[in-house]
């Protein structure tokens, strides 16, 4: 393996052929399909600068990133949630490790479902993020992604993943 830049919070590099990139400190994240009592899908929409667009996706953060080294994936996946959209979840189980894209990089997610939820404060994210939450009715997530990508917005597929574990579940 060879090492072709590495820059603070991404390092690009070569294997044989293969060019990827992986994160320093072996940081991963934590991604968290939530549902309201209601049978509401927690979504977040948030621009991201590689998309130049905003993207629909499930709350998610890193784990153990800045101030939270050594930061357990669970505490994460709670953290986030809170940070992002105000929802504190009173039962959270991890259901799936898996990689994000693995033909450009190593990060792996964990996945995580949430259920019992409370509003504990208004969400929106940290510093410079600008996260609007969505509460979304499972019986009209189609139309909600359909009106929102028809309003240039990206989906972010791990959605649909999300859905499948807490089908899955019993939780919708």
């Amino acid at each position: 393996m060879e090492e072709i830049y590495k820059g603070k919070f991404l390092h690009y590099r070569k294997t044989g052929n293969w060019e990827w990139v992986t994160r320093p400190n072996d940081i991963s994240a934590a991604v968290i399909a939530a549902v309201t009592d209601k049978k509401e899908l927690v979504l977040i929409e948030q621009f991201r600068i590689p998309m130049n667009a905003p993207v629909i996706e499930l709350p998610a953060g890193l784990v153990g990133d800045g101030d939270y080294q050594g930061e357990q994936s669970s505490n994460a996946a709670q953290r986030e949630l809170e940070e992002e959209t105000g929802y504190y979840a009173k039962n959270i189980k991890k259901v799936v490790h898996g990689p994000v894209s693995a033909g450009m990089s190593d990060e792996a997610n964990d996945l995580y479902i949430a259920w019992d939820l409370d509003k504990v404060s208004a969400g929106g994210g940290v510093d410079d993020e600008e996260i609007i939450t969505h509460l979304v009715p499972i019986d009209q997530l189609h139309q909600f992604i359909d009106k929102k990508q028809a309003a240039g917005c990206a989906l972010d597929l791990k959605v649909f993943v999300g859905v499948y574990f807490l089908q899955k579940e019993g939780l919708i």
